[in-house]
């Protein structure tokens, strides 16, 4: 790797932008595996090696170590007999995918940023287990995969989690919209891959009640227990390189418990820590669920997000309607 620069970008951002930053990545993303947007597929996601000037030594997608180590090798080969070519990058055309409109902000310093896990919990037939060809390889462990994501919630949002005047044993809503922020975007089957987010008819019951355990001087404890309840329809759309559909039809249905402690000196939450565990079947196109349909157990876990740079990643789908309707489009800081 000493002969490389290394370099981590989120493609889904870049993807469309007509800045000299996504210009020069989907210049190179269009020479790569996916083609870019030549098949009219603004898919990039991967890893590449190119020149200076944006030529393209190799391109990959894959979780295997030795398909990478084979794409560095790919790479140095490739790079040989450019070491003495010029650097100075040619005209980059304009991008044909569209510019994605999305409305990030930035990083929530005073509000309540949640790290969640998700994984596929253990099942009452193990022959359903790893059964998928997809994953028949030594490099891969079923009971090993998980993936993660970070729950964003402002200020004014984590306020309303803990409302004045609420006597201890009073049980009172969750707000609505956080709710459905969780049920929406962040309960997703994603343990394997990724999956789009539920539209908002999809979400069939989303509920969620607190219960002020006790309060002394400096803080209140609470407990939260509620319910979600997912289903989609089987998509009519194909995704162009693979010939899947979007989604051959999907649920989910989740039981949610969780406890959470809040200094009012410090005015921020000390502990939260919240589990969604429940069934979930079907498959959309990029969850590696096509051979996995059938309903299992899986599992969410939420807890507060350290403060550090890998921890100030911007949830998977925020966007325009993550915060709703009165999100500020600026630019995402991890500073």
């Amino acid at each position: 790797m000493d002969q490389f620069t290394a370099v981590a970008h989120d493609c889904n951002g870049a993807e469309g932008r007509q800045d000299k930053t996504g210009l020069f990545f989907m210049h190179v993303a269009r020479q790569g595996h996916y083609g870019g947007d030549t098949f009219l597929s603004p898919l990039t996601q991967g890893m590449y090696s190119c020149t200076a000037a944006g030529d393209l030594l190799a391109s990959t997608h894959t979780h295997d170590p030795e398909e990478f180590i084979q794409f560095l090798r790919t790479s140095l080969d490739a790079w040989s007999p450019k070491k003495t070519s010029p650097t100075t990058a040619a005209p980059i055309p304009k991008s044909n995918v569209a510019e994605k409109k999305t409305s990030y902000q930035a990083y929530l310093a005073d509000g309540l940023v949640l790290k969640m896990y998700v994984r596929d919990l253990p099942r009452q037939d193990p022959d359903q287990d790893a059964t998928r060809a997809y994953f028949d390889q030594p490099w891969y462990t079923k009971d090993d995969m998980f993936n993660i994501d970070f729950v964003w919630l402002t200020k004014e949002e984590m306020a309303a989690l803990l409302p004045a005047n609420i006597d201890i044993g009073q049980p009172y809503d969750f707000p609505a919209n956080l709710v459905q922020r969780l049920a929406r975007f962040h309960l997703l089957d994603t343990a394997l891959g990724e999956s789009h987010p539920w539209k908002s008819a999809d979400v069939k019951e989303a509920k969620c009640e607190l219960i002020v355990d006790n309060r002394t001087d400096t803080t209140t404890y609470l407990t939260f227990a509620g319910v979600v309840r997912n289903e989609a329809e089987p998509s009519q759309l194909f995704e162009p390189m693979s010939g899947n559909k979007l989604s051959i039809g999907r649920s989910i249905s989740l039981d949610i418990y969780g406890k959470a402690e809040y200094d009012h000196q410090q005015r921020l939450f000390i502990k939260f820590e919240l589990l969604a565990v429940g069934i979930r079947s079907g498959a959309t196109n990029y969850n590696h669920r096509f051979e996995d349909i059938d309903s299992a157990p899986i599992g969410f876990a939420f807890e507060l997000a350290a403060d550090t740079r890998v921890d100030r990643i911007p949830p998977r789908w925020i966007g325009a309607e993550y915060f709703g309707a009165e999100t500020i489009p600026v630019q995402i800081s991890a500073s």
